[in-house]
C-alpha cells in the first residue's frame, strides 16, 4: 500500500484536505503568469491579449523597510494614453513604493512603451521624491487601485490596523 498522508480522524482514509488544497490552487493558477523576469500576479486583464486593460504585479518586494516595500508593477492599457508627462503610450511598468501603514503608494519610475504587452521601449522617467506621483489608475472601470494596495501590503494591514485590506 502507498504510504498516503491520512486523515487524522479515519487513519486508514485518505488526507480529505489534500484535495481542496490542490483545487485552491488550481483556481489561483491562472491569475499567475511567467514573464521574462520571473513571476507575475495578474490584478485584472490577461497579459496574452493586446485589446485588454491589464495590471500585473511582481510579488517579490524589491525592498521591505518597516511599513515601506517597494515592488515592480506592469500596465497595459487597450488604447493609446498620454502620460501627465506628456508621453504617449499603451504600456508601461514601473517600480512603486507602497506605504502600507497609512496605504499611499507613488511611483518611483516608470518605463514607458509604445506597444502593449511591455514591447517597443519609450522612455525611463524617474521621479525625486520631491515629485509625488500617485499610483492611480486612469478610466479602469472598477479602478483597481485598492486590489493592488491589497496585492502589495495586505499581509501588513493587521499590524497597521487595517483588517480592511486582508
Amino acid at each position: 500500500m502507498l504510504n498516503q498522508p491520512t486523515d487524522q480522524r479515519h487513519p486508514r482514509r485518505p488526507n480529505a484536505a489534500l484535495p481542496r488544497r490542490l483545487l485552491a490552487a488550481l483556481v489561483l493558477l491562472p491569475s499567475l503568469c511567467w514573464s521574462g523576469s520571473g513571476l507575475w500576479f495578474t490584478i485584472t486583464g490577461d497579459p496574452d491579449r493586446e485589446e485588454v486593460n491589464t495590471i500585473q504585479i511582481d510579488p517579490a518586494p524589491l525592498s521591505v523597510e518597516g511599513p515601506v516595500r517597494t515592488m515592480a508593477i506592469r500596465v497595459s492599457r487597450n488604447i493609446e494614453r498620454v502620460s501627465g508627462d506628456g508621453i504617449r503610450f499603451r504600456s508601461f511598468s514601473g517600480t512603486v513604493e507602497f506605504r502600507c501603514d497609512v496605504l499611499q503608494a507613488r511611483f518611483v519610475t516608470s518605463q514607458f512603451y509604445d506597444q502593449p504587452l511591455w514591447r517597443s521601449p519609450g522612455r525611463l522617467v524617474q521621479y525625486p521624491p520631491t515629485d509625488v506621483r500617485p499610483m492611480a489608475f486612469r478610466e479602469f472601470e472598477p479602478n483597481p487601485r485598492d486590489r493592488v494596495m491589497r496585492a502589495a501590503c495586505g499581509s501588513n494591514n493587521a499590524a497597521a490596523g487595517r483588517p480592511d485590506l486582508q
